[in-house]
């Protein structure tokens, strides 16, 4: 990932802020998910978005996204929060 990448993300969360007039996680959301989807562009994963996973505790849970390889091993989650949750 580039510092090109990260300086995009700030800027697009700026204007997202600014347009809105939000910080709500809805509206700041795409600036992450394009992040994510940089970073995945040179590796051997991919972000899929919205997958539901079973807790330890026998909840069931859709995450914001998953990083998987082609084996559908999961490398790491995303869920979006925002001030208030």
């Amino acid at each position: 990932m580039s510092i090109q990448h990260i300086q995009h993300y700030y800027t697009e969360i700026d204007q997202l802020r600014r347009f809105s007039g939000s910080r709500n996680e809805n509206v700041l959301r795409p600036a992450f998910e394009q992040l994510l989807r940089a970073y995945c562009a040179d590796k051997p994963i991919k972000l899929v978005n919205e997958v539901m996973l079973k807790t330890p505790r026998g909840n069931t849970i859709r995450l914001d996204g998953t990083l998987k390889d082609s084996l559908r091993q999961d490398w790491g989650y995303w869920e979006s929060k925002d001030e208030h949750d």
